[in-house]
C-alpha cells in the first residue's frame, strides 16, 4: 500500500514539475516586459527633458542677445554721458499731455499760444509709450488742473495776462472744452493718442510740479523706482519742474527731449540746455529714438521721415 502511495506521490510531482516552470517563466516574462517598459518611459521623459532644456537655453540664448529681458539693464545713449538703466527701476512720466495745452479752445490756446508746436511732439511721446509698454516699464501720466470749486487755485494763478497787458481769469472760465483747467471737464483729459490704458496711474496736480500735492513720489518708492524717463509738455514749465523736483528728492531723471514741447522753441532748447548742464546738475536728455533702440525696438518710422526731408548740404569749392 506504502509502495503504491509513492508511486502516485512521485507521479504528481512529476506531472506538476512543467507546470511550475510554466508558472516561473510566465512570471519571468511579465516581470522583464514590465521592466523593459518602465526603461522605455524613462528614456523617453529624459529625452524629453533634455530637448525641453536645449529649447529653453536656445530661446533664452536669443532673448539675451536682443536685449529684451524684462531684469537686463540696457545701455542709453544721453547726455552728459550714457549710462546703463534697469527697466524693473524706471517709470515713464508722461507730463500734462492734455487737451487743454494741445488742442484749440483751450488754457494754452487762450493765453496766445501756437498749439501746433505741441503737437509735434505727439508721436514722439507715443513711440516712447508702446515701446515702455512692451518693455514693462511702467507709465504714470500727470494732468494739472484743479477742484470744481477751485478752492485749491492760490489768487495769484488766477491772474493771467494777455496778450495786450490786460489781467484776465482763465482758470475756471467756460471754454470750447468746458470749464478751462477744471478737473473732470473734457479739456482736462489726456489727448486721445496717448491716453492711458486699465491699470496706469494717473496724478491730478494742482501745480506745475508731479510731486508739489501729490501722492507721486509714495506710488513710485511703493514700486522700488529710482530713475524717471519724462516726457510730455511744457518743456520750460511742467517737465523742467518735475524733473528738479525729482532731482532734489534722490531720483535719477531723464528727459526725452523730443518727446517734450513749448510754445517757444528757444525755452525749450535752453530747458534741455540747463538740464544736462555742468555733468548734468539736474538730470540727462535723450531723445524718442534712442530710448526706442536701446529698448530693443525697430527705429521710428518718423525718424526715418526727418532725415530724407534733411536738406542736402552743398560745400563750395574755392577756386
Amino acid at each position: 500500500g506504502s509502495s503504491i502511495s509513492s508511486c502516485k506521490k512521485a507521479l504528481c510531482e512529476s506531472l506538476l514539475v512543467p507546470i511550475r516552470r510554466r508558472q516561473n517563466w510566465t512570471t519571468v516574462v511579465l516581470l522583464s516586459r514590465s521592466l523593459l517598459g518602465f526603461t522605455l518611459f524613462i528614456s523617453v521623459w529624459l529625452l524629453c527633458g533634455v530637448s525641453r532644456a536645449k529649447q529653453g537655453a536656445a530661446n533664452e540664448e536669443e532673448i539675451l542677445l536682443l536685449g529684451l529681458t524684462d531684469t537686463m539693464a540696457f545701455r542709453l545713449s544721453m547726455e552728459p554721458f550714457d549710462a546703463d538703466v534697469d527697466p524693473d527701476a524706471t517709470a515713464l512720466i508722461i507730463i500734462d499731455m492734455q487737451r487743454d495745452f494741445l488742442e484749440p479752445g483751450g488754457f494754452g490756446e487762450s493765453l496766445g499760444n501756437d498749439v501746433g508746436l505741441l503737437q509735434r511732439c505727439v508721436p514722439r511721446v507715443e513711440a516712447c509709450i508702446d515701446a515702455c509698454r512692451e518693455r514693462g516699464i511702467g507709465l504714470i501720466y500727470t494732468r494739472e488742473g484743479h477742484r470744481p470749486d477751485m478752492s485749491d487755485v492760490f489768487p495769484r494763478k488766477l491772474q493771467q495776462i494777455d496778450d495786450d497787458g490786460n489781467v484776465r481769469r482763465f482758470i475756471g472760465e467756460d471754454g470750447p472744452m468746458g470749464r478751462i483747467l477744471i478737473r473732470g471737464e473734457p479739456g482736462h483729459e489726456i489727448v486721445r493718442d496717448v491716453e492711458p490704458i486699465e491699470g496706469e496711474p494717473i496724478i491730478d496736480k494742482p501745480g506745475k510740479g508731479s510731486f508739489y500735492g501729490t501722492d507721486l513720489e509714495l506710488i513710485l518708492k511703493s514700486r522700488n523706482i529710482s530713475t524717471l524717463l519724462v516726457c510730455g509738455v511744457t518743456t520750460e514749465v511742467c517737465v523742467q519742474t518735475t524733473i528738479r523736483e525729482a532731482n532734489d528728492r534722490g531720483f535719477r531723471a531723464i528727459c526725452v527731449g523730443d518727446a517734450c514741447a513749448s510754445y517757444n522753441e528757444d525755452f525749450h532748447y535752453a530747458s534741455l540746455a540747463m538740464i544736462s548742464a555742468q555733468g548734468g546738475i539736474f538730470g540727462s536728455v535723450t531723445d524718442s529714438v534712442r530710448l526706442v533702440e536701446a529698448l530693443g525696438f525697430p527705429r521710428p518710422e518718423y525718424a526715418e521721415e526727418e532725415c530724407e526731408e534733411e536738406p542736402e548740404i552743398v560745400v563750395e569749392e574755392e577756386e
